[in-house]
């Protein structure tokens, strides 16, 4: 089963097993590891350990970040710059407009497409229902 990698609470791991493959939440502690971001990348320690280590996973076949900070933007920016399946999820700022409520909806689906290109399949919404 494929992993896919994430490090934000907004990321809904039920989704990511609702399209056959498995959540991994990484949450660095300590120094980073070697990886593609140096120390001198204008990044912060959380991102740049969380980057590293998510990008040496041998087993990670996807990276999701979230919108919810500069740092994770940016860390999505050191992902895709390496050419690796990676994913920036727009989270809204709001939850109580309608226009917010649709904004993640859209989100969840493009994020969707996304794990099936990587693999994954359609998720059966009668099943994540129940």
């Amino acid at each position: 089963m494929s992993r896919i990698a994430y490090a934000s609470p907004y990321v809904p791991a039920e989704w990511i097993v609702a399209h056959g493959l498995e959540p991994y939440r990484i949450q660095p502690e300590g120094a980073a590891p070697r990886g593609p971001v140096p120390p001198s990348a204008g990044i912060c320690p959380y991102m740049r350990s969380f980057v590293n280590q998510s990008a040496t996973e041998p087993h990670v076949a996807g990276i999701i970040l979230t919108t919810v900070c500069d740092q994770m933007r940016r860390g999505y920016e050191f992902i895709t710059d390496r050419g690796l399946p990676s994913f920036c999820f727009n989270v809204p700022a709001t939850w109580r407009s309608e226009s917010a409520v649709q904004l993640y909806v859209s989100e969840l689906e493009r994020l969707s497409r996304f794990l099936v290109s990587l693999g994954g399949r359609q998720p059966d919404t009668n099943a994540i229902r129940d």
